[in-house]
């Protein structure tokens, strides 16, 4: 691995590579529509402002290129199917056959668990059967179809897909988690919140999609943390971390669910339904594949990635620091869930 492209590298996780592959001594070449607005690697890597969409611009940036990781993509909340399917599904296409075009060794491509929908049975393996949920999880589920495909013509390919990433920098949603914690409000949770439900930190993202490149391995993994608990325990966790009087709060999962769904129909929600679907259902991976096969190792629990975010955001966050990047590098607005706050 010498000479790397990184898509969608000025987004939450792809930062988190970026700065990884730069610290190692590289210069990875970074293809993103927004800027990566970074001085600790600002002049250790090649920016260059597109969009994976656009063939050419993809095919010229792979050009030299020995290994890609493929990170661009649409993410919760994006609205509307056209933007899911164009860019995780068209333009991983475009990534792909540039690829093959300039004779890539490697490419990394990360996907998601949103492909597995509900699971029927746990825990999650990569022999799981696929039930993709929602424009989200179908726009990637095809996005790994064009993986299949580039396969058959001989591109190596390792397919990671991640349970939800949390880390340092990560707002979307989670802004309006800290946002409730930091003002001592109760925090809501669907359901009892006793489900088990698995996260990943983004530096085990990172590390894992590094020992796939410098392995080049062509095949499919699961990855999350190693310790995890219920939702409602991690939760309260991280409350009494931060010491603010905030209190969960369980609502009934029928109670939540349905004006969740029609808020959302409405875009007056910040929730899309893979979110609030599987909220209240237990959820995780078994990760020895990863562990076995690519010699990986996660270093970061629930409860500790939970308890780095917020004391980043309460260190860190600004409404100037979030105004740039991608959606997971913004604060949502919380749209009809201020009214809730308020009662709350």
């Amino acid at each position: 691995m010498k000479d790397v492209l990184v898509t969608g590298g000025a987004g939450f996780l792809g930062m988190e590579l970026v700065r990884s592959l730069a610290a190692s001594g590289l210069r990875p070449r970074v293809l993103d529509l927004n800027d990566p607005n970074d001085p600790r690697v600002d002049d250790s890597i090649d920016f260059t402002r597109g969009d994976v969409r656009d063939a050419s611009t993809v095919s010229e940036m792979t050009r030299g290129v020995d290994t890609v990781f493929h990170l661009a993509a649409a993410v919760l909340p994006t609205r509307g199917k056209a933007n899911y399917t164009s860019i995780n599904t068209g333009g991983t296409r475009n990534v792909l056959r540039a690829c093959m075009d300039h004779g890539v060794q490697h490419v990394v491509h990360i996907s998601t668990s949103a492909i597995y929908g509900i699971p029927k049975a746990l825990p999650v393996t990569e022999e799981t059967e696929l039930r993709p949920m929602g424009y989200y999880g179908n726009a990637k589920h095809e996005g790994e179809l064009e993986v299949h495909k580039a396969r058959e013509q001989g591109l190596k390919v390792s397919i990671l897909r991640p349970r939800t990433i949390i880390g340092t920098e990560r707002l979307g949603i989670f802004h309006i988690l800290f946002d409730w914690i930091k003002a001592g409000k109760r925090i809501p949770i669907i359901g009892s919140g006793d489900n088990l439900f698995q996260f990943i930190s983004a530096r085990d993202v990172v590390s894992a999609s590094i020992l796939a490149a410098e392995k080049q391995v062509d095949d499919d993994f699961n990855i999350g943390a190693e310790e995890f608990s219920t939702v409602r325990d991690d939760l309260e966790s991280l409350v009494r971390h931060a010491g603010s009087g905030s209190r969960v709060v369980s609502i009934p999962a029928l109670m939540a669910k349905a004006p969740l769904q029609v808020l959302d129909l409405m875009r007056l929600s910040p929730l899309m339904d893979w979110q609030y679907k599987v909220a209240d259902k237990p959820f995780y991976f078994d990760i020895g594949k990863a562990k076995r096969e690519l010699g990986w190792q996660p270093q970061d629990s629930n409860a500790g990635m939970f308890i780095d975010s917020y004391d980043w955001y309460v260190r860190e966050y600004t409404d100037t620091a979030s105004a740039y990047g991608s959606t997971h590098r913004q604060a949502v607005r919380q749209r009809a869930l201020r009214l809730l706050r308020k009662v709350f």
